[in-house]
């Protein structure tokens, strides 16, 4: 009866330790910091209208409710560097006609935006 008891105790306190980590510690104040659900690219499209063109995409973390999390570096990548070109800082760059996603990611979650390349007509 004595290790019964012992093994419950024992269970009881592993799983009162790991409830309290997740909830943070409230005798220092510290809580967990917030889980990225979400993030935002802005704009979430564009149409570049010649090769050489440019556009400063930005992108923000969110958590459960929405609140942006500050802080966070993203990884910027482009589904056809062959059409449109993503440096690390989110700087685009129109390569030849067509389309591609650009996508951030942070904390192994991703936003994207749609970039498409058409050339204008020339204006007489």
């Amino acid at each position: 009866m004595r290790s019964t008891v012992s093994a419950r105790f024992v269970a009881v306190s592993i799983l009162s330790s790991i409830a309290l980590s997740a909830c943070g510690d409230e005798s220092t104040g510290i809580q967990p910091p917030p889980t990225v659900v979400s993030v935002v690219v802005t704009p979430s499209g564009a149409t570049l209208e010649s090769i050489g063109a440019t556009l400063q995409l930005s992108a923000s973390a969110h958590d459960v409710i929405g609140t942006t999390i500050s802080g966070k570096t993203f990884t910027w990548s482009s589904s056809d560097e062959n059409t449109v070109a993503v440096s690390a800082s989110g700087l685009v760059t129109a390569v030849a006609v067509g389309s591609a996603t650009v996508t951030a990611t942070t904390d192994g979650v991703d936003g994207t935006a749609r970039i498409f390349v058409a050339l204008l007509p020339s204006q007489p």
